[in-house]
């Protein structure tokens, strides 16, 4: 399967990704963290620019999606959990 993640470098994220990759799904992760040119070469898993704000640099991963993981989410280790 193609899975596209969103969060895949959080807790939950990485071990789910991690448990993916050994499956032989390809993943394609979605990152608000600065992606080297390098890091598109892997043919299973992708990282893909996302700036929080717009699709422009993701979309087109969607429509090649089995299935789409939202795990983002702000990090609460510096505030209160509610």
């Amino acid at each position: 399967m193609n899975i596209v993640v969103a969060g895949a470098s959080g807790l939950i994220g990485s071990r789910l990704t991690n448990a993916l990759l050994q499956s032989s799904h390809i993943v394609t992760c979605l990152t608000t963290r600065a992606v080297t040119p390098d890091a598109g070469q892997d043919p299973i898993f992708k990282r893909v620019h996302w700036d929080g704000n717009t699709v422009a640099d993701w979309m087109s991963h969607l429509e090649c999606a089995d299935a789409v993981i939202n795990l983002s989410g702000q990090s609460l280790a510096s505030g209160r959990w509610t």
